[in-house]
């Protein structure tokens, strides 16, 4: 019997635009078992926003749960040298894959390890359905996932059973100009109509954020990351850029992405400086006649995406 957790569809004009379903297999009872024995999410059936920590947050919605970028155990490591570059999370001590389960999707934007992070994938069960980037399908086929759905800029996948819409847009660039973007999301929540763009640098590029909608909610970096001896090379763009995204999309709320909270160490980052503050980027905001709120979420504290827009 076919499963409709995902439909997909491709904007071309060669192409048909009705939306053709996707088969995954069905999940076994060991399956099951493996993603229900932990504490249940919240009971609210009320879409939820989560935050974990650096790249990683839960989409909450109708009790289901989409895993974003996870990093849910042990250390992020650079080219596989912790004498380059190592970063921890404090808020994971002590905690395992299994205190943050049901994971009922899980979706990638990158195939960088801050994005699809190695010792995470490697202990996830290889039957949860991921959607990816084409750079994270390639990690997610060598980790031996068996349900994966690459989705390109411009192509769109529902998920959860028609709950969620998710459409790709291209984002940033994490390699040389020439190099090909990673993706960026917007999340469409059917039945509520609420509607959250995701993109984990800020970097849009100015003909693409020209061609975005109108969003409720803002997920990004809001603390920049630059290279002072490149002149200030921003790995992660911040305050000035986010702004400028809320200006074109009219956010009511920015749900950031926290990777002040990790803890980095190594010759790689003693490169790295971190830019702006949540005060500096809702100054900024105010000033600039932006009316966006910027939160400060809490570690694993679920927050009501309705209560969150409308206070």
């Amino acid at each position: 019997m076919p499963n409709p957790t995902l439909t997909f569809s491709r904007p071309s004009a060669a192409i048909s635009t009705r939306p053709r379903v996707l088969t995954p297999p069905r999940p076994t009872s060991r399956a099951s078992r493996l993603h229900c024995s932990a504490a249940p999410a919240s009971t609210s059936t009320q879409p939820k926003l989560t935050s974990l920590d650096s790249n990683t947050f839960i989409i909450e919605v109708a009790g289901k749960r989409v895993f974003v970028d996870p990093w849910l155990t042990d250390s992020l490591v650079f080219g596989d040298n912790k004498a380059f570059y190592e970063s921890t999370k404090p808020a994971l001590s002590g905690k395992s894959i299994a205190d943050f389960e049901p994971i009922d999707l899980v979706i990638l934007t990158q195939g960088l390890p801050d994005h699809a992070h190695p010792p995470t994938l490697k202990k996830l069960d290889k039957r949860i359905p991921v959607v990816v980037s084409p750079s994270a399908a390639e990690v997610c086929r060598k980790m031996g996932f068996e349900n994966i759905t690459v989705v390109k800029p411009g192509e769109k996948v529902v998920i959860l059973d028609g709950e969620i819409e998710l459409e790709a847009f291209s984002g940033s660039l994490v390699g040389p100009p020439w190099s090909t973007r990673e993706n960026g999301y917007i999340y469409r929540l059917v039945k509520s109509g609420l509607t959250i763009l995701h993109e984990p640098h800020c970097d849009i590029p100015d003909s693409v954020l020209r061609s975005l909608p109108v969003v409720d909610v803002m997920v990004s970096s809001a603390i920049g990351i630059t290279m002072p001896l490149l002149g200030n090379f921003p790995v992660v763009r911040g305050v000035e850029e986010g702004a400028e995204i809320a200006r074109k999309i009219k956010a009511k709320v920015l749900f950031p992405l926290t990777n002040w909270r990790a803890e980095g160490k190594g010759m790689l980052n003693g490169l790295l400086k971190e830019k702006g503050s949540l005060e500096e980027y809702q100054k900024t905001l105010d000033r600039s006649g932006v009316k966006m709120k910027v939160l400060d979420p809490m570690f694993n504290q679920p927050v009501d995406i309705m209560d969150m827009i409308s206070k």
